[in-house]
């Protein structure tokens, strides 16, 4: 009997599942998406083409030439309207008024370029006129009476070269043809000094000066008694 219940036990523990062991499931890491670097816009640069080493050379010397007079002349009716003098940043500009203007009317424009400032004076009429030319008549609108100096009007030319050359004005010029912002432009360019002395950008518009010359104008012309 002893032996029978020994049996029994045996039989039973041998008959047992074993114990299945825990699986522990490992976390799984997010996967990774790499980092894309931005992509910059690649962005073609328009360049201007370039100006021929004759007019680089007539740019140079006309950004030199600050002081010099001229008339001004409207090429639609070839009449001159103004007289420029310009010395630096400081510019007069006398009017050709009618003989039979009002006294006290102003002939004369003083420009500074720099504050952008304008002054008139009545200077050019006989005294019935001009009473008192040291009397500073109005502050008028500064652009009416300003416009591009010839001398910085070459340098916005682009795709230009010499083509010819003439006598204009019994002065030697070289004939540049280029463009500025698009346009199709002539000039007439002084051979020494650089200068444009005509202008055209299309059939009668532009501008001619007459009587130009240069490195004359003194500090007292272009300054009046009071800004």
């Amino acid at each position: 009997m002893k032996y029978a219940v020994l049996f029994l036990l045996l039989f039973v523990f041998a008959c047992s599942p074993e114990p299945v062991p825990e699986t522990v499931q490992e976390a799984q890491e997010e996967p990774q998406v790499p980092e894309v670097e931005p992509v910059e816009e690649v962005v073609d640069e328009v360049t201007a083409s370039p100006n021929s080493q004759e007019v680089i050379e007539h740019q140079e010397k006309a950004a030199s030439t600050t002081n010099y007079k001229f008339s001004y002349s409207e090429l639609s009716d070839d009449r001159i309207t103004r007289t420029y003098f310009i010395r630096g940043d400081k510019v007069r500009v006398e009017l050709y008024t009618s003989a039979n203007r009002e006294a006290g009317s102003f002939d004369v424009v003083y420009l500074d370029l720099s504050s952008r400032e304008a002054a008139a004076y009545c200077e050019l009429g006989n005294t019935a006129v001009c009473p008192n030319p040291e009397e500073k008549i109005s502050n008028p609108d500064f652009d009416e009476y300003y416009f591009e100096p010839p001398h910085e009007q070459i340098q916005d030319l682009e795709a230009a070269e010499v083509t010819s050359g003439l006598t204009y004005e019994d002065i030697v010029v070289d004939v540049v043809k280029g463009e500025i912002e698009g346009e199709q432009v002539t000039m007439y360019v002084h051979g020494f000094y650089g200068v444009p002395l005509y202008i055209e950008y299309g059939p009668d518009e532009g501008f001619g000066l007459r009587d130009a010359s240069f490195n004359s104008v003194t500090e007292d012309q272009v300054n009046p008694p009071r800004w």
